[in-house]
């Protein structure tokens, strides 16, 4: 298939043309595996507007066209729209430099020119996403007031607040964006719909923590260490008792399942349960002379109230695990612990903090492993 679409129908040459062809077929798929979904969506949305005692967006009507134009936007291009603007401009770049340039200068302009065009992407996907999941901005409010003091509040810069509608299908908010001038704050339509505006500010906070210590860096370079270390062991585990290709990929899949579901997993948990903190002493009014990191019962009380209703809007029960965030009721004990004990956000920083040397120091291992490796391939 893929030569059919390279040589046959001509594609190799444009730009995008070839990939996009090869996750056709996939794409489609996903579409069909979509459409016979519809009908259990539809009754479980009726089942959960009937047991509402609200009007809200869930009760709205959603058509087969809807219900696969959400799908499309927030699965599909969500995904496809900056790594094929990625593809399509390195594959622009290797087609003009290859035009007008000798073949080892044009290799050398395009591989200087692929970390800004792939940095500079992602630095503003948060604006092309904002616009294909058809955001658009929260009016002036009581709440957005208050939602722009705990920005303040944390420091954190943003370009806008908006609603992410979904249809009632989401209740959760979430921040996206590296740098302020391109960040977005998101509130989707059903926590604005069925949660009251201290719940809201409270799992607002939460979000906002991420940003505020930087989760999404550091969980990308423990990624990228771990890896780089891991399959550095598997390379040495093989030389030493000379596996088979397929025992040495094998043992590779073992590793990565390792990395991600263990390790990534015990310190997004860490993550998770920093930005509660976070959320509970935003939530709450000190006293003059309180320690200014001081988490209230009154910022616990409201950041536990605020988790328990969004375990309830998406049907999550307290005690269901999660690899990434653990149990509601795990995380909700802790929040109270820190509020009935005088705890404040220093707690959890502590601990984090050191998560992040170590971090830190797995990089630094990934680096000096990587060098050693290039420096033993030249020479």
């Amino acid at each position: 298939y893929a030569r059919w679409l390279m040589e046959d129908m001509g594609l190799k040459a444009i730009p995008l043309a070839v990939e996009a062809g090869l996750l056709l077929p996939f794409a489609g798929a996903i579409v069909l595996t979509w459409i016979a979904d519809y009908p259990l969506v539809r009754r479980a949305r009726t089942i959960a507007a009937a047991n509402s005692d609200e009007q809200t967006s869930l009760a709205k009507g959603w058509t087969i066209g809807g219900y696969l134009g959400y799908n499309m936007r927030h699965q599909l291009l969500f995904i496809a729209l900056p790594i094929g603007l990625i593809i399509g401009l390195l594959g622009g770049v290797s087609l003009l430099t290859n035009w007008l340039l000798p073949k080892q200068l044009a290799e050398k302009i395009f591989l200087a020119s692929s970390l800004p065009i792939i940095a500079g992407t992602f630095l503003v996907a948060p604006v092309l996403i904002a616009r294909l999941w058809k955001t658009y901005s929260l009016p002036e409010s009581p709440l957005r007031s208050k939602l722009e003091e705990i920005c303040h509040k944390l420091n954190l810069t943003y370009r806008d607040i908006r609603v992410w509608p979904s249809n009632g299908m989401v209740a959760n908010a979430g921040v996206m964006g590296l740098i302020g001038s391109l960040r977005y704050v998101l509130l989707s339509d059903a926590l604005l719909d069925r949660m009251d505006d201290r719940d809201i500010e409270a799992v607002f906070a939460h979000e906002a923590g991420h940003i505020m210590h930087h989760h999404i860096f550091y969980s990308a370079m423990f990624v990228f260490a771990s890896v780089v270390l891991g399959m550095g062991a598997v390379g040495w585990v093989s030389l030493q008792l000379m596996l088979s290709i397929e025992a040495e990929r094998l043992l590779a899949v073992g590793v990565w399942l390792g990395i991600l579901w263990v390790g990534f997993g015990w310190v997004s948990r860490r993550f998770e349960w920093q930005c509660d903190a976070v959320a509970a002493w935003a939530c709450g009014q000190r006293q003059d002379g309180d320690d200014p990191d001081l988490i209230t019962h009154e910022g616990a009380a409201v950041f536990a109230k605020a988790l328990k209703g969004i375990a309830q809007l998406n049907g999550t029960h307290p005690l269901q695990p999660n690899w990434r965030h653990g149990t509601i009721a795990q995380r909700i004990t802790m929040v109270l612990w820190l509020g009935g004990s005088s705890g404040t956000k220093r707690t959890t920083d502590r601990k984090v903090w050191r998560i992040k040397i170590g971090i830190w120091l797995l990089a630094a291992a990934a680096a000096g492993l990587l060098v050693c490796d290039l420096v033993f391939r030249v020479f």
